[in-house]
């Protein structure tokens, strides 16, 4: 058995492995912020470590062989830049796949239970946990503090406003309630299945490259707010940092949502028209039976007349 463990610790993490690890390491550094303030020494302790060793397993284990896409557009041009994307959306959308996952996951449920309110609350509340850690690990690299040293509240509280963002590909791809009107259903029943594809997949791009990157900013300006400008301006890898963020998010966007066209919609005109052509018949019905109690009325009065 530990000769089984020790050849499984030296396995490289797939993309989705490794988004486990990270979605791991920012609970458990939440999780200690948050008893570090409460005085619970041993849990904060205990929890910093878990998380260090979560993120110390990725580093050593999970090799992504995709570079940064700013990167490889600098120092190898367009061409290598757009050859790296498949594999570059494909370790951004398995690293993803586990917080996403979460806080989909839970807005599922809270909809099916409560409806688009409860589902979107649920999203939030799950989201916000992952965000906060994270936040935490950026102030304690980027500036070298301690634990203890962070700033919990600014870190939770741009983890809302990163949490409350990632709702849009939620609302999108209508786990918090129907997004399309009836007019807009319609035309996307008539259109062909490569057509409702592309479509959907470059609506969910546009809403989640600037989703990524925003929460990127988020993340970075939460740091320290009053020299975000500064640093930004004065840090050409802060900026790549953006870049990467809209253009991955953009891709990893339009993969989640594609698939979504496969399934053609149900058009609410022919839906009408049915209803429609349902209640003529009904009535069409109604008045052969009528015109049927009618005759046979008649032929009871005439009968009733000629016995009389």
């Amino acid at each position: 058995e530990e000769f089984g463990e020790l050849v499984a610790s030296q396995e490289e993490l797939s993309p989705f492995g490794a988004g486990l690890e990270l979605a791991g390491s920012d609970l458990s550094t939440t999780l200690a912020a948050i008893a570090d303030r409460l005085g619970a020494e041993e849990l904060s302790e205990a929890s910093l470590r878990s998380a260090e060793r979560s993120r110390s397993e990725v580093e050593r284990r999970y090799r992504p062989e995709a570079s940064s896409p700013t990167k490889v557009l600098e120092e190898e041009g367009i061409l290598a830049a757009l050859a790296s994307l498949p594999q570059a959306t494909y370790e951004a959308l398995g690293t993803s796949i586990p917080q996403t996952g979460a806080a989909l996951g839970a807005g599922i449920a809270g909809t099916l239970l409560g409806g688009p309110v409860v589902g979107a609350t649920a999203a939030f509340g799950t989201g916000v946990p992952f965000f906060t850690g994270k936040n935490i690990q950026r102030q304690m690299e980027d500036t070298g503090v301690s634990l203890e040293d962070t700033n919990l509240t600014r870190a939770a509280t741009y983890a809302g406003a990163q949490s409350a963002a990632d709702i849009l590909i939620g609302r999108y791809l209508g786990v918090f309630g129907k997004t399309r009107g009836a007019d807009e259903l319609a035309k996307a029943a008539q259109r062909g299945i490569a057509n409702r594809v592309a479509r959907a997949g470059g609506k969910g791009a546009l809403v989640e490259a600037p989703t990524e990157s925003l929460q990127q900013a988020l993340e970075i300006a939460q740091v320290d707010p009053d020299t975000f400008v500064d640093r930004l301006n004065n840090d050409p890898a802060l900026r790549n940092e953006l870049y990467d963020s809209a253009i991955l998010g953009g891709l990893v966007g339009g993969t989640i949502t594609a698939p979504t066209g496969l399934i053609k919609p149900a058009d609410p005109t022919v839906a009408r028209n049915q209803d429609l052509a349902a209640h003529m018949q009904e009535e069409r019905e109604e008045s052969s039976r009528m015109s049927g109690f009618a005759e046979t009325f008649q032929k009871a009065e005439a009968a009733q007349a000629a016995a009389d």
